[in-house]
């Protein structure tokens, strides 16, 4: 099924329609991870609601932080030549396939501006990462929601939810808040039902802590040019704070995205400190094995006082509550814990080991003063 309209434009060789834009519009509506609790007891602050890393930056990092002066007095490479070098070879692919963004958010907005036209369709699950609909209600998109199947994508009733003005569908895998994968196998069979023209968009920002074997790998589905994987460092390699993402897909997808970046939306330092990132391989491992045993450490201890907790595969946990969740997340802000309520479920960050016991603490506190 190909679809055309009378105010899109080609590229040569492009399999699906990229509308040129310059302008650059600031998405709306999305909230990050709160900093502080109001009526928080005295005491240290356990924030486990914004999926952030429990560890410091990895070898290296901070040191050329702070020696990098030039990199605070001069504007950036606009290109980010060098990290674009790095991650290619870090997925076995051409700079040319590689974009980076100010968080992988950036690219998402800048997805918005090359496919997007008001009324278009974009595709996404319910629930999953809220940012898809944000940046899409600002290009007056229409979001086309599709409910979970228990905590992973729906993707029969996405391919089936497909119409004429979809222009994008967001694969979130594992997904977020929910932690569910999407199969490998399961992922194939829906890219072939997808029409060549729509661009199915793979978001692995929590790849590096799954350990399931039928979990899909979206640089495996690069062969197809309306194939996007969205990688971040905010989450594993713990640089949520400089704001850095990037994209691996068609290169002339990849270039339609930079056509319209922000100049030098990416600062030296994220760029600099995302490269030296990627040396650290065997750390990292360490860091996410850590986060793995914690994360199977907080389900079994959360099973076991008689929640209802979903497997993860990211670095957070699932809680599915019969209640609206409200209640429970003002309590345990007033207890110094913060998490994230998403309707009838929590979302709680793998911290430390203090911090997951903390949290324990505080639900059970809370959970034994309403009777639950």
């Amino acid at each position: 099924m190909q679809r055309t309209t009378s105010d899109e434009s080609r590229d040569p060789g492009s399999p699906f329609p990229v509308r040129k834009r310059v302008a650059f519009s600031q998405h709306g509506g999305y909230v990050a991870g709160a900093r502080s609790a109001q009526g928080a007891l005295s005491g240290r602050l356990v924030r486990l609601a914004s999926n952030e890393s429990a560890f410091p930056p990895l070898p290296g990092v901070m040191n050329a932080i702070h020696s990098e002066e030039d990199a605070v007095v001069r504007y950036p490479d606009n290109d980010a030549s060098e990290l674009r070098s790095r991650i290619a070879e870090h997925h076995g692919l051409s700079s040319s396939q590689v974009a980076v963004g100010n968080g992988s958010l950036a690219l998402v907005e800048q997805l918005m501006h090359v496919l997007v036209d008001p009324g278009d369709q974009v595709i996404v699950g319910d629930p999953s990462f809220i940012g898809y609909s944000s940046v899409g209600k600002v290009a007056q998109a229409d979001i086309v929601r599709v409910p979970l199947s228990g905590s992973s994508l729906d993707l029969e009733a996405m391919a089936v939810a497909i119409t004429d003005r979809t222009r994008i569908i967001f694969v979130c895998t594992p997904n977020n808040p929910t932690g569910g994968i999407v199969g490998a196998l399961e992922l194939e069979s829906f890219l072939k039902a997808v029409p060549t023209d729509v661009l199915v968009v793979i978001d692995e920002a929590y790849r590096e802590f799954v350990d399931d074997p039928r979990a899909a790998n979206g640089v495996d589905f690069l062969d197809r040019a309306n194939v996007l994987c969205l990688r971040t460092f905010s989450k594993a390699y713990g640089l949520a704070g400089l704001r850095i993402g990037y994209g691996l897909g068609d290169p002339q997808l990849i270039a339609a995205l930079r056509s319209v970046q922000l100049p030098f939306g990416v600062n030296a330092l994220a760029q600099r400190a995302a490269t030296l990132s990627l040396d650290s391989q065997t750390e990292l491992e360490g860091r996410v094995a850590t986060v793995v045993s914690e994360r199977l450490r907080l389900e079994e201890a959360l099973t076991d006082i008689g929640l209802d907790v979903r497997p993860s595969q990211g670095n957070f946990v699932w809680i599915v509550l019969e209640e609206d969740t409200a209640s429970t997340v003002k309590a345990l802000a007033a207890r110094g814990v913060l998490i994230r309520g998403y309707g009838h479920g929590m979302r709680a960050t793998i911290g430390s080991p203090a911090d997951n016991d903390a949290f324990l603490t505080a639900l059970t506190s809370v959970r034994d003063r309403t009777g639950e």
